[in-house]
Protein backbone atom coordinates (compact mmCIF):
# COMPACT_ATOMS: atom_id res chain seq x y z
CA UNK A 1 0.00 0.00 0.00
CA UNK A 2 1.41 3.24 -0.35
CA UNK A 3 1.94 6.17 1.43
CA UNK A 4 -1.43 8.18 -0.01
CA UNK A 5 -3.92 5.19 0.45
CA UNK A 6 -2.17 5.01 3.47
CA UNK A 7 -3.26 8.93 4.44
CA UNK A 8 -6.48 8.88 3.07
CA UNK A 9 -7.73 5.52 5.42
CA UNK A 10 -6.44 7.21 8.52
CA UNK A 11 -7.65 10.50 7.55
CA UNK A 12 -11.32 8.73 6.80
CA UNK A 13 -11.11 6.89 10.29
CA UNK A 14 -10.50 10.23 12.09
CA UNK A 15 -13.24 11.97 10.09
CA UNK A 16 -15.82 9.30 11.76
CA UNK A 17 -14.15 9.58 15.11
CA UNK A 18 -14.98 13.56 15.11
CA UNK A 19 -18.56 12.94 13.54
CA UNK A 20 -19.33 10.77 16.33
CA UNK A 21 -17.76 12.94 18.98
CA UNK A 22 -19.75 15.93 17.33
CA UNK A 23 -23.06 14.03 17.66
CA UNK A 24 -21.82 13.63 21.14
CA UNK A 25 -21.12 17.08 21.51
CA UNK A 26 -24.24 18.29 20.14
CA UNK A 27 -26.73 16.04 22.78
CA UNK A 28 -28.71 18.49 25.23
CA UNK A 29 -29.65 18.68 28.41
CA UNK A 30 -33.49 17.98 29.04
CA UNK A 31 -35.53 17.01 31.68
CA UNK A 32 -39.27 16.01 32.09
CA UNK A 33 -42.38 17.01 34.21
CA UNK A 34 -45.29 15.75 34.54
CA UNK A 35 -49.06 15.39 35.66
CA UNK A 36 -52.40 13.69 35.96
CA UNK A 37 -55.17 16.25 34.31
CA UNK A 38 -58.34 13.63 35.09
CA UNK A 39 -59.73 10.31 36.62
CA UNK A 40 -62.48 8.37 35.77
CA UNK A 41 -63.63 5.13 37.10
CA UNK A 42 -66.60 2.65 36.82
CA UNK A 43 -67.85 1.50 39.83
CA UNK A 44 -70.24 -0.51 42.01
CA UNK A 45 -73.11 0.04 44.88
CA UNK A 46 -71.35 2.27 47.58
CA UNK A 47 -68.51 5.02 47.70
CA UNK A 48 -65.76 5.40 46.23
CA UNK A 49 -62.69 7.61 46.26
CA UNK A 50 -59.63 9.37 44.80
CA UNK A 51 -57.25 11.45 46.49
CA UNK A 52 -59.93 12.21 49.25
CA UNK A 53 -62.86 13.08 46.43
CA UNK A 54 -66.01 11.03 46.47
CA UNK A 55 -66.48 9.60 42.88
CA UNK A 56 -70.27 10.28 41.78
CA UNK A 57 -71.96 8.20 39.43
CA UNK A 58 -72.45 9.88 35.93
CA UNK A 59 -75.40 7.47 35.62
CA UNK A 60 -73.62 5.26 32.39
CA UNK A 61 -73.34 1.60 32.34
CA UNK A 62 -69.91 0.66 33.57
CA UNK A 63 -67.80 -1.92 32.49
CA UNK A 64 -65.53 -4.63 33.54
CA UNK A 65 -68.44 -6.10 36.02
CA UNK A 66 -69.24 -2.46 37.54
CA UNK A 67 -72.28 -1.05 37.85
CA UNK A 68 -72.11 2.58 36.27
CA UNK A 69 -69.03 5.16 35.19
CA UNK A 70 -68.05 8.00 37.78
CA UNK A 71 -68.14 11.31 36.36
CA UNK A 72 -64.84 12.58 35.69
CA UNK A 73 -62.62 14.49 38.58
CA UNK A 74 -60.58 16.71 37.49
CA UNK A 75 -57.03 18.33 38.43
CA UNK A 76 -56.63 22.00 38.77
CA UNK A 77 -53.45 21.58 40.01
CA UNK A 78 -50.54 19.67 39.52
CA UNK A 79 -50.92 15.85 40.47
CA UNK A 80 -48.59 12.92 40.15
CA UNK A 81 -49.92 10.80 42.86
CA UNK A 82 -53.25 8.82 42.76
CA UNK A 83 -54.72 7.05 45.70
CA UNK A 84 -57.82 5.56 45.17
CA UNK A 85 -60.24 3.08 47.56
CA UNK A 86 -63.98 1.94 47.54
CA UNK A 87 -63.67 3.14 51.43
CA UNK A 88 -63.13 6.24 52.70
CA UNK A 89 -60.26 7.51 53.81
CA UNK A 90 -58.31 6.28 56.60
CA UNK A 91 -61.08 3.06 56.64
CA UNK A 92 -59.09 0.19 57.92
CA UNK A 93 -59.64 -3.00 56.17
CA UNK A 94 -57.74 -5.80 54.60
CA UNK A 95 -56.49 -4.75 51.54
CA UNK A 96 -54.02 -1.59 50.79
CA UNK A 97 -55.19 1.68 49.24
CA UNK A 98 -54.42 1.33 45.32
CA UNK A 99 -52.18 3.62 44.20
CA UNK A 100 -50.81 5.65 40.70
CA UNK A 101 -47.88 7.55 40.56
CA UNK A 102 -45.70 9.20 37.80
CA UNK A 103 -42.31 10.27 38.49
CA UNK A 104 -40.85 12.43 35.76
CA UNK A 105 -37.31 12.46 34.68
CA UNK A 106 -36.35 15.15 36.54
CA UNK A 107 -32.60 14.55 36.46
CA UNK A 108 -31.00 16.33 33.40
CA UNK A 109 -30.23 13.52 30.71
CA UNK A 110 -28.18 14.76 27.71
CA UNK A 111 -30.00 13.87 25.01
CA UNK A 112 -30.03 13.44 20.80
CA UNK A 113 -33.20 14.74 18.90
CA UNK A 114 -35.06 11.26 17.33
CA UNK A 115 -33.36 9.02 20.31
CA UNK A 116 -35.10 6.74 23.13
CA UNK A 117 -34.76 8.49 26.19
CA UNK A 118 -36.58 7.34 29.43
CA UNK A 119 -39.86 10.08 30.44
CA UNK A 120 -40.30 8.96 34.01
CA UNK A 121 -41.77 5.84 36.14
CA UNK A 122 -45.19 4.87 36.35
CA UNK A 123 -45.75 3.38 39.77
CA UNK A 124 -49.04 1.49 40.25
CA UNK A 125 -49.66 -0.10 44.24
CA UNK A 126 -52.31 -3.12 43.87
CA UNK A 127 -54.52 -2.68 46.18
CA UNK A 128 -58.60 -2.52 46.87
CA UNK A 129 -60.48 -4.20 43.68
CA UNK A 130 -61.73 -1.11 41.34
CA UNK A 131 -62.90 -2.22 38.36
CA UNK A 132 -61.85 0.70 35.63
CA UNK A 133 -60.24 3.58 35.33
CA UNK A 134 -59.25 5.88 32.85
CA UNK A 135 -56.17 8.01 33.81
CA UNK A 136 -55.40 11.15 31.71
CA UNK A 137 -51.82 12.72 31.85
CA UNK A 138 -49.53 15.22 29.89
CA UNK A 139 -45.82 15.72 29.75
CA UNK A 140 -43.46 18.50 28.82
CA UNK A 141 -39.96 18.50 28.00
CA UNK A 142 -37.88 21.05 29.62
CA UNK A 143 -34.22 22.13 27.63
CA UNK A 144 -32.43 25.05 26.93
CA UNK A 145 -32.48 23.73 23.68
CA UNK A 146 -35.26 25.29 21.64
CA UNK A 147 -36.04 22.30 19.43
CA UNK A 148 -36.52 20.08 22.47
CA UNK A 149 -38.27 22.68 24.98
CA UNK A 150 -41.60 22.59 25.58
CA UNK A 151 -42.60 19.45 23.54
CA UNK A 152 -45.85 18.09 25.05
CA UNK A 153 -47.32 14.81 25.25
CA UNK A 154 -51.17 13.70 26.29
CA UNK A 155 -52.47 10.68 26.61
CA UNK A 156 -55.01 8.30 28.48
CA UNK A 157 -54.25 5.21 30.90
CA UNK A 158 -56.14 2.67 31.27
CA UNK A 159 -56.18 0.83 34.19
CA UNK A 160 -58.34 -2.42 34.66
CA UNK A 161 -58.39 -3.99 37.75
CA UNK A 162 -58.65 -8.06 38.66
CA UNK A 163 -61.83 -9.66 40.62
CA UNK A 164 -59.93 -11.99 42.80
CA UNK A 165 -62.19 -14.69 43.76
CA UNK A 166 -64.55 -14.59 40.98
CA UNK A 167 -61.92 -15.29 38.18
CA UNK A 168 -61.05 -19.12 37.26
CA UNK A 169 -57.95 -20.17 39.02
CA UNK A 170 -55.18 -18.47 37.42
CA UNK A 171 -51.92 -18.19 38.54
CA UNK A 172 -49.88 -14.93 39.75
CA UNK A 173 -49.72 -13.54 36.41
CA UNK A 174 -52.76 -14.02 35.10
CA UNK A 175 -54.51 -12.49 38.33
CA UNK A 176 -52.55 -9.47 38.41
CA UNK A 177 -54.02 -5.70 37.64
CA UNK A 178 -52.57 -4.34 34.44
CA UNK A 179 -52.56 -0.73 32.65
CA UNK A 180 -51.95 0.33 29.08
CA UNK A 181 -52.03 3.32 26.92
CA UNK A 182 -55.09 4.02 25.50
CA UNK A 183 -55.03 4.17 21.34
CA UNK A 184 -51.38 2.56 21.18
CA UNK A 185 -52.26 -1.29 22.42
CA UNK A 186 -48.43 -1.97 20.59
CA UNK A 187 -46.80 -1.03 23.40
CA UNK A 188 -48.89 -3.93 25.21
CA UNK A 189 -49.55 -3.55 29.08
CA UNK A 190 -47.92 -3.13 32.36
CA UNK A 191 -48.70 -5.38 35.26
CA UNK A 192 -48.87 -5.52 38.73
CA UNK A 193 -48.95 -8.83 41.32
CA UNK A 194 -51.70 -8.94 43.66
CA UNK A 195 -51.14 -8.21 47.34
CA UNK A 196 -50.29 -11.86 48.99
CA UNK A 197 -52.62 -11.14 52.32
CA UNK A 198 -55.93 -12.65 50.39
CA UNK A 199 -54.42 -15.32 48.98
CA UNK A 200 -50.26 -16.28 49.25
CA UNK A 201 -51.07 -18.08 46.03
CA UNK A 202 -50.92 -14.50 43.94
CA UNK A 203 -47.80 -13.63 44.66
CA UNK A 204 -44.76 -15.42 42.84
CA UNK A 205 -41.77 -17.45 44.35
CA UNK A 206 -39.85 -14.77 46.62
CA UNK A 207 -43.05 -12.59 47.23
CA UNK A 208 -41.63 -9.53 45.64
CA UNK A 209 -44.68 -7.08 46.63
CA UNK A 210 -47.77 -5.53 45.20
CA UNK A 211 -46.16 -2.65 43.68
CA UNK A 212 -44.61 -2.46 40.49
CA UNK A 213 -42.49 0.44 38.67
CA UNK A 214 -42.08 0.82 34.55
CA UNK A 215 -39.75 2.97 32.90
CA UNK A 216 -42.07 5.01 30.30
CA UNK A 217 -39.70 5.75 27.29
CA UNK A 218 -40.62 8.08 24.41
CA UNK A 219 -38.66 9.30 21.17
CA UNK A 220 -37.00 12.40 21.87
CA UNK A 221 -38.07 15.38 19.84
CA UNK A 222 -41.44 14.00 19.28
CA UNK A 223 -42.52 12.53 23.03
CA UNK A 224 -43.93 9.49 20.86
CA UNK A 225 -44.26 6.76 23.55
CA UNK A 226 -42.66 3.46 22.82
CA UNK A 227 -42.34 1.51 25.62
CA UNK A 228 -43.09 0.11 28.70
CA UNK A 229 -39.89 -1.63 31.07
CA UNK A 230 -40.74 -3.13 34.19
CA UNK A 231 -37.89 -2.35 36.65
CA UNK A 232 -38.47 -4.26 40.14
CA UNK A 233 -39.79 -7.87 40.57
CA UNK A 234 -43.36 -6.87 41.50
CA UNK A 235 -43.65 -5.33 37.86
CA UNK A 236 -43.42 -7.12 34.47
CA UNK A 237 -44.95 -6.37 31.18
CA UNK A 238 -46.65 -8.28 28.07
CA UNK A 239 -47.91 -8.12 24.80
CA UNK A 240 -50.84 -8.34 25.50
CA UNK A 241 -53.67 -5.67 26.87
CA UNK A 242 -56.28 -8.19 27.69
CA UNK A 243 -57.20 -10.57 30.65
CA UNK A 244 -55.61 -13.45 31.07
CA UNK A 245 -54.58 -16.20 30.91
CA UNK A 246 -51.13 -15.04 29.68
CA UNK A 247 -49.27 -16.89 27.20
CA UNK A 248 -45.52 -17.41 29.30
CA UNK A 249 -44.19 -16.52 25.79
CA UNK A 250 -45.56 -12.86 26.23
CA UNK A 251 -44.31 -11.98 29.44
CA UNK A 252 -41.15 -9.90 30.28
CA UNK A 253 -39.84 -9.81 34.16
CA UNK A 254 -39.29 -6.68 35.82
CA UNK A 255 -35.73 -6.27 36.80
CA UNK A 256 -34.25 -6.01 33.04
CA UNK A 257 -31.57 -2.97 33.21
CA UNK A 258 -32.46 -0.44 31.63
CA UNK A 259 -31.59 0.62 28.23
CA UNK A 260 -28.61 3.14 27.44
CA UNK A 261 -29.30 6.69 27.29
CA UNK A 262 -29.03 8.20 23.82
CA UNK A 263 -25.66 10.15 24.67
CA UNK A 264 -24.30 7.20 26.31
CA UNK A 265 -24.51 5.15 23.16
CA UNK A 266 -22.90 8.38 21.54
CA UNK A 267 -20.08 9.01 23.63
CA UNK A 268 -19.36 5.01 23.60
CA UNK A 269 -19.44 4.85 19.89
CA UNK A 270 -17.25 8.02 20.14
CA UNK A 271 -15.04 6.08 22.52
CA UNK A 272 -15.03 2.99 20.47
CA UNK A 273 -13.95 5.05 16.92
CA UNK A 274 -11.14 6.82 18.31
CA UNK A 275 -10.12 3.38 20.49
CA UNK A 276 -10.51 1.49 16.67
CA UNK A 277 -8.51 4.34 15.19
CA UNK A 278 -5.73 4.17 17.32
CA UNK A 279 -5.94 0.02 17.01
CA UNK A 280 -5.68 -0.23 13.36
CA UNK A 281 -2.39 2.29 13.47
CA UNK A 282 -0.87 -0.10 15.46
CA UNK A 283 -1.45 -2.89 13.48
CA UNK A 284 -0.38 -2.06 10.63
CA UNK A 285 2.73 -4.55 9.59
CA UNK A 286 6.11 -2.97 9.12
CA UNK A 287 7.29 -3.28 5.71
CA UNK A 288 8.22 -6.94 4.81
CA UNK A 289 12.07 -7.82 3.57
CA UNK A 290 12.49 -7.77 -0.04
CA UNK A 291 14.14 -10.78 0.06
CA UNK A 292 11.56 -12.82 1.80
CA UNK A 293 7.97 -11.46 1.49
CA UNK A 294 5.96 -12.45 -1.20
CA UNK A 295 5.32 -10.11 -3.85
CA UNK A 296 1.45 -10.68 -3.56
CA UNK A 297 1.40 -9.68 0.62
CA UNK A 298 3.34 -6.60 -0.61
CA UNK A 299 0.72 -4.58 -1.20
CA UNK A 300 -2.00 -5.93 1.47
CA UNK A 301 -4.10 -3.71 2.52
CA UNK A 302 -3.42 -1.66 6.40
CA UNK A 303 -4.35 -3.29 8.99
CA UNK A 304 -4.44 -7.01 7.42
CA UNK A 305 -1.98 -9.98 8.41
CA UNK A 306 -0.44 -10.37 5.47
CA UNK A 307 -2.30 -13.31 4.20
CA UNK A 308 -5.29 -11.29 2.51
CA UNK A 309 -5.35 -11.57 -1.33
CA UNK A 310 -3.22 -9.58 -3.47
CA UNK A 311 -4.90 -5.81 -3.99
CA UNK A 312 -3.57 -3.01 -6.31
CA UNK A 313 -2.84 0.38 -5.36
Amino acid sequence: MNKSSSSLRIAAHALGACILMTSAAQAASVTVTGTFTSFVSDMNAGAAFINGIGLTSSGSPGSNGANFASNPVIFSNPTTRLDFTRSPPGTPGVWPMNGFEFIPNAAPSDVVPGQTFTLGTFRYTNGQWMPQADIAFSLTTHSAEANLDGITFSGTIRLISTSVGNDPPFNAYDEADFFYLLGNPALGSGRVFEAGNFDPSLQPSGNPGNTGDFAFTGYIGSLHPNGFVPLNAAAFTTSSIAGGPLDPATITLGGTPPVPEPSSWAMLLAGLGALGLGARRRKQPAAWPSSTAPASEQSGPVGMTGHSSPAAN
